[in-house]
Formats: structure tokens, C-alpha cells, sequence
């Protein structure tokens, strides 16, 4: 699984790309125990962070489309326990370091595709804010309770830092596509307005049929 999956169906019809470019993309599930004892799946991704799983939802409405719909579902289930159990401060997703440098081996080990280690216990904001669609509310309120709960995290002049480390230590950096991906993600609109785009030119059928086409099935937990 990959950040940027929301694009090949579109790619594969504008340049008449071959179909395996989508059919490969996803090739393996995770199954995740949750706090409750539940086994919760969804497909992985290469480091198994936030922004691989939700980025998607600012350009494309994934979150009613076929065969991907359970498994975003259940993967915003999945890092909602996490985030629950680890008291972070938003979602594990590549971010900039409390201790310096920027890392991209940042999400949840279950989840992950790459043989690499992972860090856990780097958090942000950014990823929290990219699965608004998939539930408006729940993560508008999770986002006040992070402002509340973690007051050093918002310290600075332009609103959230980059991340924090679960021991309380805060990357006092601002990175512009990860504070643009939580503006677009609380605006919700990307998607509609790809949406509306494709069906102006009558390519809409086209793109959601890759979605039938999808080697994962994945229902909600």
C-alpha cells in the first residue's frame, strides 16, 4: 500500500498504462489485536504509517469506493487504538524528529510491509487530521484533546509543531506539506472537487471500476 494509490487508476487511464500498476499495489493484510482482544485487518503498507494509509482521502473519495472502503474503516479502528493505548499525540506517520533530522520509518510495526525497524513512538497531528472523511467528528474531537492535552505541542506561532515523542519531547519544526495535508484533510473538499473533475469529463466510471478491480476485499470490523 502507498500514499500516493489514489492516483494510478487516473494515471492508468490518461496515459493507458497496464492494469498490474493497480492490481500489485496492495500485497499483503495486516491483522492488528486491539486493547479489546479483537484481530482487526486492513491491507499494510511499507512503513505501516498514518499518511500511507490516509493521504489518499484529500484527492480521492476512497472512503465510498469498493473494496477499499471496510479497510480504510479498519485501519482508522486500528491506529485509533494504537493512539488510545500509547497516549500519543496524533497519529505514527513520517515526521521531523524531537531529536533532529526528519524519518520516514515512523508507524505501527503490524502494519508495516518493509523488513526495517519502526519507530513507534513518534507521533503527529498531520495523519490524525488526513482520515477526516472517514469520520468528521471523531477526529475534530481528537484533535481538541490533543490541543489540551499536549499544550507544548502548540506552543509556537504557526499552530501544531511537526510531532512529538511519547516521552514529551517536540519537534519545534513546521514542514509545509505536512501542515498542508492537515489543512486539506479538515477541509474535506479535495476529493469531492477529483470527483466532480472526472465526472465533467466522463472518466469517473472509469476510475471507480480499478476499485472492483482491487486484489482486497476487506470488510469493516
Amino acid at each position: 500500500g502507498s500514499e500516493i494509490r489514489a492516483t494510478i487508476p487516473f494515471l492508468i487511464e490518461y496515459f493507458n498504462l497496464p492494469e498490474t500498476l493497480w492490481t500489485n499495489l496492495i500485497r499483503s493484510v495486516s491483522a492488528y489485536p486491539t486493547r479489546a482482544g479483537r484481530r482487526v485487518e486492513t491491507f499494510s503498507t511499507f512503513d505501516g504509517g498514518a499518511f500511507q494509509y490516509f493521504w489518499p482521502l484529500l484527492v480521492s473519495p476512497e472512503e465510498t469506493l469498493p473494496k477499499i472502503k471496510g479497510a480504510l474503516e479498519n485501519a482508522l479502528l486500528i491506529f485509533n487504538d494504537f493512539f488510545e493505548r500509547k497516549a500519543l499525540a496524533g497519529f505514527p506517520t513520517a515526521a521531523s524528529l524531537p531529536e533532529g533530522g526528519y524519518s520516514g520509518k515512523l508507524g505501527i510495526d503490524f502494519l508495516k510491509e518493509a523488513a526495517d525497524s519502526i519507530d513507534e513512538t513518534v507521533s503527529s497531528v498531520y495523519g490524525l487530521a488526513s482520515a477526516y472523511r472517514l469520520n468528521p467528528a471523531w477526529v475534530i474531537s481528537k484533535i481538541k484533546e490533543i490541543e489540551q492535552a499536549f499544550p507544548g505541542l502548540t506552543a509556537g506561532p504557526l499552530g501544531f509543531y511537526d510531532s512529538m515523542r511519547v516521552t514529551g519531547g517536540v519537534s519545534q519544526n513546521y514542514y509545509a506539506v505536512d501542515q498542508g495535508s492537515f489543512l486539506l484533510g479538515l477541509l474535506g473538499t479535495g476529493a469531492g472537487d477529483f470527483q466532480s473533475f472526472l465526472e465533467r469529463r466522463n472518466a469517473w466510471p472509469a476510475y471507480r471500476a480499478h476499485y472492483e478491480n482491487l486484489g482486497v476485499n476487506i470488510p469493516s470490523a
